[in-house]
Formats: C-alpha cells, structure tokens, sequence
C-alpha cells in the first residue's frame, strides 16, 4: 500500500479500492458468503443482518 501526496492510502484489499464504498461492497459480500455458510438460522441471520448494516447507501 502507497500513500499519495495529500495523505490518503492507494492500494487494493483483497479485490476492492481502499475507499469505503468499495470497502463496504466487499464486507457486504463476505457477511453474505458466511451467512450462506453458517451452520445455524441464528448465525445465518445475524451475518445477513451485518450485511445489510454494511450495506452502502443507494436510492432505489
């Protein structure tokens, strides 16, 4: 990861820009993985629940 002349990072975490909604993009489909993974209903729902309140802002 570099850092570019006004301070901010540039760089790629694991498929996904270093800026928040790419971020929240990308934690939003891993919550959504897990939850498809999850052994239980409970986990499963609290994993969708953490992806929806990741989930970045859109109008729809």
């Amino acid at each position: 990861m570099r850092t570019q002349p006004n301070g901010t990072a540039r760089g790629v975490i694991l498929g996904h820009r270093l800026v928040e909604p790419d971020l929240r993009v990308g934690l939003e489909s891993c919550y959504r993985t897990l939850a498809r993974q999850a052994g239980n209903r409970t986990d499963r729902i609290a994993l969708v629940d953490l992806a929806n309140a990741i989930r970045p802002r859109t109008w729809t």
